[in-house]
């Protein structure tokens, strides 16, 4: 692997000796720099919302001014080895081999040791592939292993998918087992989750980190042009995957269309090309495709989702199984102003409810998914918040700032 151009790291780092001091109205952080190293599986430019958090806390710990690289996969020949991404340093391991969402990448084990022993602090995310893990055991002896816990694995098989989550599982615990610390977003997701026996009270609770741009005006009309002037704008936003509540949406718009004929659904997200997933495209796509004009497929619209949100009257998301831990659109959408309708599963109904931008409706059940979409639509001013009281919950800003303190405990 080509470290040609890896920046020079002194030997060690002065542990900290004091917090935050204030200067007129404004906190100093006197803490030192860290040097921090993001381990995952997969990164920009694969879109996830996995990928989405750790490229928000990458660049959020850069623009603290803390030094960070992230190690990850080389996923298409075209990335490069090596490169620099809005000032995160960014080395790509390549892939010898593929099982449909997992990449085997025997020298990322060697590559993570390297780079470890150039950094302070060492994040890793869950879950991740086998050889990720064994180099979370490897690297967890040089320096202090702190686990970002994305999600629960629920595969949409029968008795060899649910060998193949419990293998995951083992997998997991092992590779968690000397990590100082393993956060998770909500605690409603880790009170739940079959992950936090391992957890041995080191357990800690910290909001993914939401951002969203400033809506295009142009760009909000030119989406807004896709839907019905005589209906609202409902909008779903993901990759097109098992989990992701899509035949659900499928099912409940003719009930929607009842009370509105003129409703359409716009969904942002990569379709054609999402790694693992052909099946299940080869099954939802042509019900999709049956609804016409009623529903649009517009591909990837990143980084620009800020004017998606605008452009829609309501967020639907109705994901139906433990792959999602959050869902991080429901608190970009709620930014934006727009309010939500997802389904009431543990982790997912945490933006709902503490926001109360939006409704719940329980996972799978078509008629009250239906109902939840006409009631926010028909009482939408109801459920609109001002956008300030949504970013006191979820911004980038606490989700960071969160994570430095745990950083600095486990070095101190």
């Amino acid at each position: 692997m080509d470290r040609s151009d890896a920046p020079a790291f002194p030997a060690s780092l002065p542990r900290p000796s004091g917090g935050s001091t204030v200067s007129g109205d404004t906190a100093v952080d006197s803490r030192p720099r860290l040097r921090i190293l993001l381990l995952l599986t997969w990164y920009t430019p694969h879109l996830s919302g996995l990928t989405m958090a750790a490229k928000r806390l990458a660049e959020g710990l850069h623009n603290k001014g803390h030094s960070v690289t992230v190690l990850t996969s080389q996923h298409a020949p075209h990335l490069a080895s090596a490169e620099t991404i809005n000032g995160v340093r960014v080395v790509r391991e390549p892939v010898t081999a593929r099982m449909s969402k997992g990449l085997l990448m025997p020298g990322y084990i060697s590559a993570a040791a390297e780079l470890a022993r150039e950094h302070d602090i060492i994040t890793a995310f869950l879950p991740a592939g086998p050889f990720e893990c064994i180099a979370l055991r490897r690297v967890a002896r040089l320096r202090p292993l702190i686990l970002e816990y994305i999600c629960d694995i629920r595969l949409p098989g029968g008795l060899k998918d649910r060998a193949i989550e419990q293998a995951c599982n083992a997998l997991f615990r092992w590779a968690a087992r000397p990590s100082h610390s393993v956060v998770f977003s909500s605690p409603d997701y880790a009170s739940t989750s079959p992950f936090r026996k391992v957890c041995n009270g080191k357990m800690h609770i910290a909001p993914l980190p939401i951002a969203v741009a400033q809506p295009i005006p142009a760009e909000v009309a030119r989406l807004r042009a896709f839907g019905s002037a005589q209906g609202p704008t409902l909008a779903m936003a993901g990759r097109l995957a098992y989990g992701k509540g899509f035949e659900l949406m499928i099912e409940a718009l003719p009930l929607i269309q009842q009370r509105y004929p003129g409703a359409r659904v716009l969904c942002a997200g990569e379709h054609e090309r999402v790694v693992g997933e052909e099946e299940y495209r080869r099954r939802i796509l042509p019900r999709i495709e049956a609804l016409g004009e009623d529903w649009r497929m517009l591909g990837v619209l990143q980084p620009d989702l800020a004017s998606f949100f605008t452009a829609a009257d309501v967020l639907v998301f109705p994901s139906t199984n433990r792959t999602e831990s959050f869902g991080m659109v429901q608190a970009e959408a709620m930014l934006c102003g727009v309010p939500v309708v997802a389904s009431d599963l543990p982790g997912i109904r945490v933006a709902v409810q503490s926001t109360g931008m939006g409704k719940l409706f329980p996972a799978g059940d078509v008629r009250a998914l239906g109902d939840a979409v006409i009631d926010v639509i028909e009482r939408r001013a109801d459920f609109v918040k001002p956008p300030a009281e949504v970013q006191a919950l979820f911004s980038e800003e606490v989700a960071v700032s969160k994570r430095l303190d745990l950083y600095y405990e486990s070095i101190a």
